[in-house]
């Protein structure tokens, strides 16, 4: 049985031997605890699979996602030395913003947003020089792992607050070949 409360996120095993897959914190994680229990102590003469259709339809609608707008995002490369991070969006209101990525390039790449301190440009971040990366500790989001292959889309979101912001490829020297692009997010 695969029971989807909000938004999908981690897999949270059950004493039934199914998965649970949960994100929202832990008061989604208390509510899917206690629909289970519920539902655990319920008999069923219904198959396995027509009563995983029904306790998904009765206990697991998707949360609805807030509206906001998607910033489409287009990694590539010009040529060795000049590759591309290209947001079709400079600025953005604060809220709910959907990032579509997608690897237009020969290479694979990544996608980190990174929320600026306010006193360093964001084509001058501090490049390490034993990783050839920029810094994460203030990133907001990200495409995860693993990294985007050519041809391949993948979507992240958050909820951002007004300030300055940059989307970086951190890929090993990428972001110093130039994958930058600036986001200002307004109230």
């Amino acid at each position: 049985m695969d029971l989807r409360i909000a938004r999908t996120a981690r897999a949270v095993p059950t004493s039934a031997g199914t998965t649970l897959k949960v994100r929202g914190g832990r008061g989604a994680l208390a509510v899917a605890i206690v629909a289970l229990t519920g539902l655990s102590a319920c008999g069923s003469d219904k198959s396995p699979t027509a009563e995983a259709a029904t306790t998904t339809a009765a206990v697991a609608q998707e949360a609805p996602v807030p509206a906001g707008p998607t910033v489409n995002v287009s990694l590539s490369e010009k040529s060795d030395t000049a590759y591309v991070l290209a947001a079709d969006q400079s600025t953005v209101k604060a809220g709910h913003v959907t990032f579509k990525v997608t690897d237009n390039g020969k290479k694979d790449h990544e996608t980190v947003l990174l929320k600026l301190d306010g006193t360093t440009a964001f084509d001058k971040l501090a490049i390490d020089s034993s990783t050839n990366r920029v810094g994460e500790d203030s990133n907001v989001a990200e495409t995860g792992d693993p990294d985007l292959t050519p041809g391949e889309t993948r979507s992240f979101s958050a909820d951002l607050t007004p300030g300055t912001y940059v989307l970086v490829c951190n890929i090993e020297k990428h972001y110093g070949l130039g994958m930058r692009s600036l986001l200002t997010v307004t109230p």
